[in-house]
């Protein structure tokens, strides 16, 4: 799993995952997401476009990110998710949890809140 910093703002931070979020994946990226993420106190957009697949521990990478940043009015939207990932997502219930963008208009929409 890589990780790549697209852009950083005051207001936004946007990341982009290439890889299998699975538990290696998850292990791999876990301390630099949740620093670029939660730590930041600000919305986060992550683009999953080259995500090709998603398991319980890259989901509860995304909770453990979406958590603090909710608590400061902030959130984590996932963009761009493929197909099957979206329906993983979706059949997880990850959609109660936070925001899923198919554009990075709707996506930047949606972290100005």
């Amino acid at each position: 799993m890589n990780l790549t910093i697209v852009e950083q703002s005051e207001h936004l931070t946007i990341l982009g995952l290439d890889g299998s979020l699975n538990l290696a994946g998850a292990d791999q990226i876990k301390a630099q997401f949740l620093a670029l993420t939660a730590a930041q106190k600000k919305s986060a957009i992550v683009d999953f476009s080259k995500v090709d697949f998603v398991a319980s521990m890259g989901m509860r990478l995304l909770i453990e990110a979406t958590k603090p940043l909710s608590r400061e009015g902030k959130k984590l939207i996932v963009l761009n998710p493929q197909p099957e990932v979206d329906k993983v997502l979706e059949a997880a219930g990850m959609t109660n949890v936070l925001a899923i963008a198919h554009s990075e208009a709707d996506a930047r929409e949606l972290a100005r809140g």
